[in-house]
């Protein structure tokens, strides 16, 4: 006759078997990030400004708008995580040469300098999410068009910015990823030249899509 109780014996090589599995998941190390990136792409920027222009007779102030504004933007960055950790501090510099249109045939170009730091997470070995502040100083030089009643104008000066933004990489292979960065950013320049004294004031979101090359490479999946 079956007995409809189950064997002790069975019952031993059940919680056996699930005690070994338990072992083997909680032994599956976590991602761990690694940041050792040169990282190059396109970036957009604010557009809408304020100003305030000085001359040895008046001053005049008011809001305008460029009609566009993008950047060529390079960062290198660096982290500092423990072994097997999935979060790390980074460090790292950028170089953006930004470029917009103004009134058709007028140009604002700057180019900055930035330090930058912030964290990072690696959810795997493809996912590693940032969030990065970041101050800049650089060169700018405003040509503002001319047309029948006064010349083109020019001048350059002094720009300082800062801001912060959250991105997102995404690793195709061992060295080489993907990455998007949303943020906000502040600028101020103080430009003068042609006996004008103007100061230039954005804020506004950024976008930034681009490539990056990651020297050493991931650790290895798990086999």
């Amino acid at each position: 006759m079956t007995s409809l109780h189950p064997s002790p014996h069975r019952d031993w090589r059940r919680s056996w078997l699930a005690c070994t599995l338990l072992a083997g998941t909680a032994a599956q190390p976590a991602a761990e990030v690694v940041l050792s990136d040169l990282r190059f792409g396109l970036e957009s920027l604010p557009t809408a400004f304020t100003y305030h222009v000085h001359d040895s007779g008046s001053d005049v102030s008011g809001t305008s708008t460029f009609q566009y504004g993008f950047g060529l933007a390079g960062r290198g960055v660096y982290s500092f995580g423990a072994p097997g950790s999935s979060g790390a501090f980074f460090v790292g510099g950028a170089l953006d040469l930004q470029a917009y249109t103004y009134a058709g045939s007028g140009r604002y170009d700057v180019a900055m300098l930035r330090a930058l730091g912030g964290y990072a997470y690696a959810f795997d070995d493809q996912w590693t999410a940032e969030v990065c502040p970041f101050v800049g100083v650089g060169l700018g030089r405003f040509r503002i068009p001319g047309n029948e009643f006064f010349q083109p104008i020019t001048t350059s000066g002094h720009v300082i910015d800062y801001g912060a933004d959250v991105g997102v990489s995404y690793a195709l292979s061992r060295h080489w990823l993907i990455q998007a960065r949303a943020g906000w950013l502040v600028s101020t320049a103080t430009l003068s030249g042609e006996g004008l004294d103007v100061s230039l004031e954005q804020s506004g979101p950024t976008g930034f899509i681009g490539v990056a090359y990651r020297f050493g490479g991931t650790p290895p999946p798990i086999r």
